[in-house]
């Protein structure tokens, strides 16, 4: 009985979509098409100036977006010389400084964190001048917070023989003094750097690395014309057979 009944309730909603159907259908109907005509011309009028009023608006350049603390973010924050959106979180705006990895920005977000009493998802417009200046602080000095050395991009420094990590232009300029360096020993990386050929540790270089403009082939026909060499002309089978035979 209870599946029955259930049957029923089924049947008889399914009668009243329908019968609220026909009436819609019913109602379209009487509406005469010059009507729909004029009210699917007003929403397209309605379309094209909200779409030129868009196009007026003066662009901004940077967008206000509320923090977490009820402020306005700032737009754009610079740390170590780099320019970083400031909706961006710690993990990830750290990620953007030059001389910094994936797994050094996690390290750095945590300490930061730690260090300034934040949340570590906290967005870096949120940050005051004087939160910046550490957060600055703590990634130049990576050695005061006991950062593991593997994690740092010059081991045993040779003109000082410490383990140091170095940013932004300092590391711009350091790898342009150790290229030099090798250029002067007359060593084979030097060379090859010296003769701007690419690899420098014994890679192949048939199909990587060829920099450059990219050289087609040139046929023999289309290379005359142009003023080169002229093709020489082709001997046939019967002429190449026939030169070493008597006569």
């Amino acid at each position: 009985m209870w599946s029955l009944t259930l049957g029923v309730q089924e049947l008889s909603s399914l009668l009243k979509k329908r019968k609220n159907f026909t009436k819609k259908r019913k109602q379209d109907e009487q509406i005469p098409p010059s009507a729909l005509l004029k009210n699917n011309g007003d929403i397209m009028a309605k379309k094209a100036v909200v779409k030129k009023e868009e196009k007026e608006k003066p662009q901004t350049q940077h967008r206000h977006i509320a923090g977490s603390f009820g402020k306005e973010l700032k737009g754009i924050v610079r740390i170590c010389g780099k320019d970083i959106n400031g909706a961006l979180e710690l993990a990830k705006a750290i990620k953007y400084v030059q001389g910094v990895g994936i797994n050094l920005s996690g390290v750095y977000s945590e300490i930061i964190s730690k260090e300034l009493s934040i949340d570590v998802n906290t967005k870096i417009g949120d940050l005051t001048e004087n939160q910046i200046e550490r957060v600055e602080e703590i990634i130049r000095t990576p050695q005061k917070y006991k950062i593991p050395s593997y994690l740092f991009n010059r081991r045993l420094d040779p003109q000082t023989g410490n383990h140091v990590h170095l940013i932004s232009n300092d590391l711009v300029l350091n790898l342009r003094e150790d290229i030099q360096k090798e250029i002067n020993s007359r060593s084979w990386r030097g060379a090859r750097h010296q003769t701007r050929k690419g690899k420098v540790r014994g890679q192949k270089t048939k199909n990587s690395g060829r920099g450059g403009v990219a050289v087609g082939v040139i046929r023999r026909s289309v290379r005359a014309k142009m003023g080169g060499t002229q093709p020489k002309p082709k001997e046939s089978k019967k002429d190449a057979g026939g030169k070493g035979k008597k006569k």
